[in-house]
């Protein structure tokens, strides 16, 4: 009940293309909200945080899946 809008996020983004940097992403924004303080960086990761909207059209090349994959 205190981020609605996360709880929608994460039933809109069950059904989209997901990956390990996503929930990589989603840890460092749970540890973000339990630890405002704490500096956390994570320019080099290219997953999005499961509590914002996946984007319903990402290819595999998007979430950087390689094709063996």
């Amino acid at each position: 009940s205190k981020y609605p809008e996360y709880y929608q996020n994460l039933i809109v983004n069950r059904r989209r293309l997901v990956t390990a940097f996503d929930i990589h992403n989603t840890l460092i924004n749970i540890l973000k909200i339990s630890a405002p303080n704490v500096n956390i960086s994570n320019k080099d990761n290219a997953g999005y945080s499961l509590f914002g909207a996946v984007p319903p059209q990402r290819t595999c090349e998007d979430a950087l899946i390689e094709p063996h994959w």
